[in-house]
């Protein structure tokens, strides 16, 4: 037997010796049971079953040596018998190694038959330090020179003369590893050594445990699920099983992060085989989010002059809260549109929101009054109107026949006049304006003195008429001298 190389295991091969047919056909013993070879390993019946069942002769290679690259043959029947495991396979003489273990077998010079395997259950005898073989995994056969069990040979090599006795070389070194020499060699025997070495547990990995995001919930703890929980790196035909069962999951730490490393525990290997193995601790990857939450009120505001900080409203903690409108602190007075951002830092973590804080204009009141006296033609007006902005008022005829100047307005007749005051409004006010209409304005009474002419001859020279009146109000004047003036002519 040859312990393969990722699996340091010394190797035990007994047999009788190895015959072959003209074609390249090999029998032998690649085991015998109940032997035990120079490691202290005996083979125990009914080991190989399991794994020949697995793989059968055509997936079991036939290499020169144990060297996996020099292939020489294929094996055409692997079975367990009361002696031991018999191999019979061919060598392929198309390979150059081949041929030449041909011509070797056929001469003697090499019959050796070894097994390459894993452990897959085994038995170590307490008192004598035999390791019982239960289970074998075989994973190939070599022709070989030296096998470890002396009574691992090729049987037959089929042709057409019959088989050679072993060779003189290798009987001559099977005999000098076993002897010991020296002028003092009489007063000493040679016990077998017994060379000693560990198998530790191969590990294994699962995979498929996910764990949930969550709010922070000052706590460690996070939901895992294992439904698609399978674990790698078990070797067939071990019997291993992953038991989830008590399996939890836990954060490193209770803060607020994204892709946080969950460590898995309370996993458990069952099965047969499960003592051969150790579970590597899995991870999963969670994140826990913030239970703080902010937001904002109070965005849409009117200008009256005062600052207008916006509210604002934390819930699922408390913490230290800042707000910035445009990047200062100060809440701003004036109307216009304002960027406003708010956060928020406690234990259960930290948000933040935005938003805009619209101030709008104000639209002030007018206050007009026409004066506390009845309003009358030709007599003026003093206009008064105030604003709740401050601002100044202008005023304008909208319609009717009266003359404005600045705040005096003079009503030229008593038809209807309608007359507004006006705030044009700037950044922080709307313009407004207020009209007023002033309609049945009372006309004023006046006296007309004409004194008399006295009797004149129609010969007599042209003479001035004189009237004088309470008001002066030319164009009246001029036309009643008009009048007189054509009755006179008429005469």
């Amino acid at each position: 037997m040859l312990a393969p190389i990722t699996d340091p295991t010394i190797t035990s091969v007994f047999a009788a010796k190895t015959r072959i047919t003209e074609d390249g056909t090999v029998e032998g013993y690649a085991s015998l049971f109940g032997e035990i070879d120079q490691a202290r390993d005996m083979v125990v019946r009914g080991a190989f079953r399991a794994s020949l069942a697995v793989r059968g002769p055509r997936r079991v290679p036939m290499l020169f040596q144990h060297d996996p690259s020099e292939p020489v043959g294929i094996w055409l029947d692997l079975r367990e018998d009361a002696t031991g495991l018999y191999a019979r396979g061919r060598l392929i003489p198309e390979v150059a190694r081949a041929r030449e273990l041909l011509s070797l077998l056929r001469a003697g010079a090499i019959d050796g038959l070894s097994i390459g395997f894993r452990a897959a259950k085994a038995r170590i005898d307490p008192r004598t330090r035999v390791r019982s073989l239960l289970a074998v995994d075989l994973w190939e056969i070599s022709i070989v020179t030296f096998p470890l069990l002396a009574g691992a040979r090729v049987r037959a090599v089929k042709r057409a003369f019959s088989p050679p006795t072993l060779s003189h070389a290798r009987t001559r070194a099977e005999r000098a590893w076993g002897s010991v020499t020296g002028a003092a060699a009489a007063n000493y025997s040679l016990s077998p050594p017994v060379p000693t070495a560990n198998i530790t547990t191969k590990e294994l990995t699962a995979t498929g445990i996910t764990a949930a995001n969550k709010t922070h919930d000052g706590n460690t703890t996070a939901t895992i699920n294992t439904s698609a929980a399978a674990l790698v790196g078990v070797i067939t035909p071990d019997v291993v099983t992953l038991n989830a069962a008590a399996a939890t999951g836990a954060f490193a730490d209770a803060n607020v992060g994204t892709n946080k490393a969950v460590t898995i525990s309370g996993l458990a290997l069952t099965g047969t085989d499960a003592a051969n193995y150790t579970l590597v601790a899995p991870t999963a990857t969670a994140s826990i989010t913030t239970a703080l939450s902010i937001s904002l009120g109070n965005l849409a505001r009117t200008y009256d002059g005062a600052p207008k900080p916006v509210s604002v409203n934390v819930s699922g903690g408390t913490g230290v809260t800042t707000v910035t409108y445009g990047g200062s602190n100060v809440a701003p007075t004036n109307a216009g549109s304002y960027s406003v951002f708010a956060s928020v830092s406690g234990d259960a973590g930290s948000a933040s929101t935005s938003g805009t804080l619209v101030i709008a204009k104000a639209t002030p009141s007018l206050s007009f009054s026409l004066g506390e006296t009845a309003p009358q033609v030709g007599v003026p007006i003093t206009l008064a109107a105030t604003s709740s902005s401050g601002l100044p008022v202008s005023f304008s005829v909208v319609s009717g026949n009266a003359s404005l100047t600045g705040v005096t307005l003079v009503l030229n007749d008593n038809s209807p006049v309608t007359v507004r005051a006006s705030q044009t409004g700037d950044s922080n006010y709307n313009s407004v304006s207020v009209d007023r209409t002033i309609a049945g304005a009372a006309l004023q009474a006046q006296t007309i003195t004409f004194a008399s002419p006295g009797n004149k001859l129609v010969t007599a020279p042209a003479f001035a008429l004189v009237a004088t009146a309470s008001l002066i109000l030319a164009p009246v004047v001029h036309r009643l001298l008009h009048r007189l003036n054509v009755q006179d002519d008429d005469k």
